[in-house]
């Protein structure tokens, strides 16, 4: 069965056996994100520790006594005569249970442990092994394996657990949550994992005892019992949570950044390239209302700081008219297309009205908007053809950009050597927030304009100049609004309003083994082939960056051009030099990328 998360409410008391409603919009009153785990521990016939949730134990197992029983940074306890034990005052997370007989050895059991609850260990009825093929075979309906997440609760959750999304479903003003009425395995399904914040995600929820099943729809991870669960990938990762790891990659999502800072614009991967490198910025406006006239001087001002007096190319213009915005679009890249250099940085930043679907109003003449003076703008707009620059950003602010990540990003992934990024203030189903306010509290360039971006241009602020870094600075923007959300004063309900609307990051990092510019290649002569299948077919041109071993050399008999020759590795397979007195592997040309 199905459920909307954000219609739970009226759906819980009438439907479905297991779920009851919540008092209050915050899905159960206060948490305090404390929990305890308890449970009993046996030793079987060969002498391993085995843990049972009941001080019956079973067949062959033996209670053990005054074991040691801790999680990191806990405080040890003592199992008693029958085996029993309780850990208190544990943060909701996941852990490395350790129990150590004693004068006998460690054994490490892993454990979630839920605040304001008490989690039981030991399997129960339906195994968390049997939970999550469960888990996988529901997966596969969302998409192959290779492109689903599913990460989940190492423990059962104990019945009066509230589960509640972390962000609210487009046009829902509370969610209550949902509270358990018997102990369930939870799990996230999550077909575009690579997004970093809001998007669509399913939530299984498996009865321990009977192993049925509801499947949730959700914009996010969970809260449990209040608590972020399942948000930081990396760290669900080394807890043990993740059961099924995404391998693929299609053109609809993004590629997710591994953390704040860990992929950032750096310039190493172009052969020549200094540190530097000129940045070429487009700014396009939708119009001149106070909000996005704020926003172009807010993320300027940005901007200035970011780059300080790092010789920067600027083409900037917020389209405050005469001009036709979308040809001083079209003039700024076919500019930037002839003048950029491989090294070089491109941002493009807009604010603009957006529409469902994928579409920015450009008010054609300045002014305010009027009927027929728009023109609209869409990702078709965008050419990247012949770009040379390795380095793009885009930044979106309006309604519903996070509609254009799917369309922009398949322009980008092809584009080998590149790297990327887009951030847009909201997911696909979100409106974007604006205030025209003035308020004393506000610091001085931080008055009115869209709300995302001046938390953006804010977090910016706090970051050392000289380097545009989307990722941390996204990152940063992102805790500042979570901060802020639950801050007294003026800007906590623009905060949380900007958090709900979903903000995105895209990235297409570039790869170790791609070169951005031109760069030189061997043209392959010859099928190289592994294990009798061709890998890289005669025709091919193979970076020498991804080539280990073997000497080049200039003209000789039998070739008039540079040549490879001996044994080589390519991306670790081994060929041997397939025309010793020819051309060996093929000869060196120079490529421009596309």
């Amino acid at each position: 069965m199905r459920i909307k998360l954000a219609a739970a409410t009226a759906l819980v008391c009438t439907t479905f056996f297991f779920l009851t409603s919540c008092g209050g919009g915050s899905g159960g009153g206060r948490f305090t994100g404390i929990g305890k785990v308890e449970g009993y521990a046996f030793t079987d016939g060969a002498g391993a520790v085995v843990l049972q949730r009941l001080a019956a134990g079973g067949p062959g197992l033996t209670p053990v006594n005054n074991a040691s029983v801790t999680v990191p940074g806990g405080t040890p306890v003592a199992t008693n005569s029958i085996g029993k034990f309780r850990l208190t005052g544990l943060k909701a997370a996941s852990y490395k249970l350790s129990v150590t007989p004693s004068g006998g050895a460690k054994t490490d059991f892993l454990v979630t442990v839920v605040g304001d609850a008490t989690v039981l260990v030991g399997e129960p009825s339906i195994t968390r092994s049997a939970a999550v093929d469960q888990a996988k075979l529901k997966a596969l309906t969302l998409g192959p394996a290779t492109q689903v997440l599913v990460v989940g609760a190492l423990s059962p959750l104990p019945s009066g657990t509230v589960v509640k999304g972390a962000m609210a479903s487009a046009g829902a003003s509370s969610d209550p949550g949902m509270r358990l009425a018997s102990e369930h395995w939870v799990f996230m399904l999550d077909r575009y994992s690579d997004f970093l914040y809001s998007h669509p995600v399913q939530y299984l929820l498996i009865d321990a005892a009977t192993g049925h099943e509801t499947v949730v729809d959700a914009q996010s991870w969970p809260l449990i019992n209040g608590v972020n669960f399942f948000k930081d990938q990396d760290a669900s990762l080394l807890a043990g949570e993740v059961a099924q790891a995404p391998s693929d990659v299609t053109p609809a999502p993004p590629t997710r950044a591994a953390g704040s800072g860990l992929i950032s614009p750096t310039r190493h991967h172009v052969e020549g390239c200094a540190t530097g490198g000129k940045t070429w910025v487009i700014q396009l406006i939708g119009g001149r209302e106070y909000q996005m006239s704020k926003t172009y001087v807010q993320m300027s001002e940005m901007l200035d700081h970011a780059f300080g007096s790092t010789p920067n190319i600027r083409t900037t213009n917020d389209t405050r008219g005469p001009k036709d915005p979308l040809q001083y679009l079209n003039e700024q890249m076919d500019y930037i297309k002839r003048n950029a250099e491989p090294c070089d940085t491109v941002l493009i930043f807009v604010y603009a009205h957006g529409y469902d679907g994928g579409a920015f109003d450009l008010e054609y003449n300045g002014g305010f908007f009027t009927t027929g003076d728009l023109q609209t703008l869409t990702p078709d707009s965008f050419n990247f053809d012949g770009l040379k620059a390795c380095h793009l950003h885009i930044y979106l602010d309006g309604c519903w950009s996070g509609d254009w990540i799917p369309k922009l990003a398949p322009k980008l992934i092809p584009k080998t050597g590149l790297d990327a990024t887009i951030i847009t203030s909201t997911d696909g189903e979100h409106r974007a927030l604006g205030s025209g306010l003035r308020h004393a509290a506000l610091p001085p360039f931080q008055k009115g304009g869209l709300i995302f971006s001046q938390f953006f241009s804010e977090a910016v602020g706090t970051m050392s100049g000289g380097m545009y870094d989307p990722i941390s600075a996204f990152d940063a923007t992102i805790k500042r609004l979570e901060d802020e959300s639950g801050s007294a004063g003026v800007r906590p309900w623009w905060a949380s309003s900007a958090l709900n609307a979903g903000p995105q990051l895209w990235v297409r990092p570039r790869q170790p083994s791609e070169t951005c510019g031109p760069y030189r290649a061997v043209l392959l002569d010859h099928n190289l082939s592994v294990g009798g299948e061709v890998k890289y077919a005669i025709g091919t041109h193979v970076p020498l960056a991804r080539i280990t071993g073997g000497h080049i050399q200039g003209t000789d008999t039998g070739c008039t051009s540079e040549h490879l020759h001996g044994a080589i590795a390519i991306d670790g397979h081994t060929f041997t030099d397939p025309a010793g007195s020819g051309c060996g592997h093929g000869k060196i040309v120079v490529v421009q990328p596309q």
